[in-house]
């Protein structure tokens, strides 16, 4: 019995994926046309959550740094004249 694949076999360059991924979606949009927005809400979804995910990790690595200059930095945190900024002392001359 005969088998039959709608398959597309892809090779990426991994220096531009971009640009690579880019060809791809426009290949797989041109093959299922009927298909397309259906595509691309997937493919929104998908990227919507890895960039959520991102942002996600951003703020939690950005957290203990926050914190850190808050105390390093007081200044910063209640207004006040005394503190370190740049390596120095504020009230030196």
């Amino acid at each position: 019995m005969a088998k039959i694949k709608s398959t597309l076999d892809i090779q990426l360059d991994l220096t531009r994926p971009v640009e690579e991924i880019t060809q791809v979606i426009s290949a797989v949009i041109a093959s299922q046309p009927a298909r397309r927005k259906e595509i691309l809400n997937g493919l929104d979804l998908a990227v919507g959550n890895a960039l959520i995910e991102i942002q996600s990790q951003e703020e939690k690595d950005q957290k203990p740094n926050d914190d850190i200059a808050q105390e390093k930095f007081p200044e910063q945190r209640d207004g006040g004249e005394k503190g370190w900024i740049s390596g120095r002392f504020l009230n030196s001359p």
